[in-house]
């Protein structure tokens, strides 16, 4: 059955990408670089930057799920198999990293069924963090409910849940479920910054919206098995639940430029860590 999901995820993730292309190819869209301005290029170039930064987060709450099972690292070596594993996210199976991240932990005399249960349960609170942003998107289906109301129920629920953790023997889950809600919304504010870049008439008002809509895509390409680090599926999922927000001309250029960016932003994590010292295991 694992094969089997792998292999739909696959072609489904392969007729996305197919579906992008054919759309950029058939709205006109230029690849040519000319067509970027200095300021343009400046602006992603600084959201790379952003985004492997960003990885740090996600590193630490991991770091954070293993404490919760009784296993302490320091921050520097969880950085380190963090980063190095996570590239392998984009290799076709989509639990490559996964599989990754255990064995170097293993070899680092990490307990494996610690290393195991942490990858499950980051992925959990994973999960849990992008349902808190699909209440975001509410708007997109339902036009009556209001931003604000959204953004309020948004912060009441983030909020409630991470203080319940926080107050029970969840602490460390609750630190890394903050963690994830922020690299969340850094990865969705750099979407939306991309989007309104290349139309500038975006109303800043909708921001919550799109970064709402853009986490539920993004969540469609994490739990899709065989399709790599959500390729096709985020992109074609972006597509179909803002297509009321902009012109499709313009999502389909953000969407492939938001994965150009979130691509060399892994690269640039994984190159950094890799040459870094790993420190000693504990603090």
């Amino acid at each position: 059955m694992n094969k089997i999901f792998n292999f739909v995820g696959s072609i489904l993730a392969l007729a996305g990408l197919v579906f992008i292309f054919y759309r950029l190819y058939h709205q006109g869209i230029s690849f040519n670089f000319s067509y970027f301005t200095l300021k343009t290029e400046c602006i992603l170039i600084f959201l790379v930057i952003v985004y492997a930064l960003a990885n740090i987060l996600l590193a630490s709450a991991w770091r954070n799920v293993l404490k919760q099972f009784g296993t302490s690292i320091s921050s520097a070596l969880a950085i380190k198999i963090y980063g190095i594993s996570q590239l392998a996210k984009y290799v076709p199976g989509n639990i490559f990293h996964l599989a990754g991240r255990q064995t170097m932990g293993m070899a680092q005399g990490l307990s494996s069924w610690a290393l195991a249960k942490s990858i499950f349960w980051e992925l959990a609170l994973l999960v849990m963090a992008s349902c808190f942003f699909s209440l975001l998107a509410l708007p997109l289906k339902w036009q009556n409910i209001s931003i604000p109301i959204t953004l309020i129920t948004f912060s009441l629920v983030s909020i409630s849940v991470i203080t319940i953790l926080h107050r029970s023997r969840y602490t460390d889950s609750g630190a890394a479920l903050t963690k994830q809600i922020i690299f969340l919304l850094i990865s969705a504010t750099i979407f939306s910054i991309i989007l309104s870049t290349i139309n500038s008439s975006i109303d800043i008002s909708i921001f919550p919206v799109l970064c709402g809509g853009y986490v539920l895509a993004w969540l469609m390409g994490l739990v899709m098995p065989g399709s790599p680090a959500g390729m096709g599926v985020r992109e074609i999922a972006i597509i179909f639940l803002l297509k009321g927000l902009g012109a499709e001309k313009d999502l389909l250029l953000a969407a492939v430029l938001g994965r150009t960016v979130t691509l060399l932003g892994d690269l640039l994590f994984f190159i950094s860590v890799f040459f870094m010292r790993q420190g000693e295991r504990c603090e």
